[in-house]
């Protein structure tokens, strides 16, 4: 299956999240936008491509974006 790494700038794993092929049929790409939102594109393993966007429901979610954003070392989308 494909998994998503959150490490530290020492390169120490924080998290290890499994992500789901039904909705990550062949994730590629990882960024985030300048505001925190977490963007994942897929090639879409045969099928049509997809960028996903994340966004915050509630605070508990925005904190976890921004730990991520902030312990990822592909910071901003290009």
């Amino acid at each position: 299956g494909n998994l998503l790494l959150v490490l530290s700038q020492k390169g120490e794993m924080l998290a290890m999240l499994k992500l789901r092929p039904t909705i990550f049929p062949q994730p590629e790409g990882i960024c985030f936008s300048p505001d925190g939102i977490l963007y994942i594109s897929n090639e879409g393993g045969g099928q049509a491509g997809t960028i996903l966007k994340f966004e915050p429901r509630n605070k508990l979610e925005w904190l976890q974006l921004q730990f991520l954003k902030e312990n990822s070392t592909n910071r901003n989308c290009h």
